[in-house]
This record gives C-alpha cells, structure tokens and sequence, in this order.
C-alpha cells in the first residue's frame, strides 16, 4: 500500500545523512496526507508538524515546500473543526507565497481558495468573498476561461452568493462553471453534480421550480 511503502522511504531516508532531510520532509508531507485521507487525524498532525519541522531545518531556501505543508495542515484542522488553527496557517502559507514567489501561481489560488471555504464556513462572508475572487483571479491570468480550475472558482463564489442571497450574481457565476464543465466533460460527468445541485437550490429558494427540477 501507500502507506507502507511511504513508512520504508522514511526508515531509509532517517538512516541517511542528514542532507536528506528535504527529501524526508517530503515523505512526512506524504504520510501526513495518507493518514488525513484515512481518517487518521492525530497521526496526520503529527507527520505533517515533523515535515515542517524538518524542512525548516535545510539549509536550501525551501519556502515552497514549508507554505504547501502549512497549507495542507491548515486543511487538516479545517476537517477536525480547529478553524482558528486552519486560519493562522492559511495565513502563513499566503504570507510565503506573497514574500517569496510570483503572485500569480496555481498554489497560492488553491491556497485562496481554501481560505475562503474557512471563512464561509465561519459566515465570514466579506473575507471568503476576497479569498474567492483571487483565487478566481489568478485562474483565469493562468488558465483563461475555459478551464476547470477557473470553473472551480466561479462555483465557489456562484455558492457563497446564494448564502448571501445574491441570487442574480449566484446564478451567472453557477451557469458559467456549469457551461465551462460541459464543454469540458459533457452534460453527464459526475464532476457537474455540484454545479447542477446549486443551480436547483437556487431556483428552489425563489420559488423557481420548473427551473429547479431540471437540475434535481
């Protein structure tokens, strides 16, 4: 399994010299990502603190790496309702991205986008709306219209306006990641499922049925 062969990598990599200790941060990050997949909550925290703690050791300029694991254990205490934790590391890994790196990366945009995911679930709504338009932003200089990344994005914030009840906004953010998906994917991909289920609450919430069927 993957978490066998990633604990051997571990063993080995320990037993070697200690300019390994990147690639040993690496295998932390690793397991630290089995385990949260698993369920296995407490043995995620403690591989992703030791990759942190080892990649901050390097000598190499490693910020990258260190921002993603604070990124991924931010999203761990995200999962196990710690979300004042979950902020303060999503703040961090920005705060590298920002120092360090250009400002328009795929991974500070995930990064932006998991924010606002915390920060809608706090009804946080003005910050998650940023968070999202950012993210959003950064899509679409990368990747352009029509990819799903920047579909992703117009979901995101098509939903947080439904919570606000920006029905009007929701429904052409909604309609566009749901036209990007289709063209994409085509009309029956599991993908759109979240996309057609918004769209039918939507509808549902302004007393449009016949519309919201179609989507149900």
């Amino acid at each position: 399994s993957a978490e066998t062969y990633t604990l051997k990598a571990m063993e080995l990599l320990k037993s070697l010299s200690p300019n390994e200790d990147f690639k040993l941060s690496v295998v932390y990050d690793n397991l630290g990502y089995i385990y949260d997949k698993k369920g296995k909550y407490k043995e995620s925290e403690r591989y992703y603190k030791s990759a942190i703690s080892t990649v901050k050791k390097c000598t190499d300029d490693h910020n990258y790496k260190l921002a993603m694991i604070y990124n991924n254990l931010a999203s761990l205490y995200e999962n196990t309702e710690q979300l004042e934790m979950a902020e303060n590391l999503y703040k961090k890994a920005v705060e590298i991205h920002l120092k360090t790196f250009e400002p328009i990366n795929a991974d500070i945009a995930l990064i932006y986008n998991n924010m606002g995911n915390l920060y809608r679930t706090l009804d946080k709504y003005d910050e998650a709306e940023n968070c999202y338009r950012n993210a959003l932003s950064i899509r679409k200089t990368l990747f352009g219209e029509t990819h799903n990344a920047t579909a992703a994005s117009y979901y995101a914030l098509g939903v947080l306006y439904i919570d606000i009840k920006k029905f009007s906004d929701g429904e052409k953010l909604l309609k566009k990641s749901k036209n990007i998906r289709e063209k994409i994917y085509g009309k029956e991909n599991f993908i759109l499922a979240p996309v057609y289920n918004a769209l039918a609450v939507l509808y549902a919430k302004n007393n449009k049925f016949t519309d919201a069927e179609m989507y149900y």
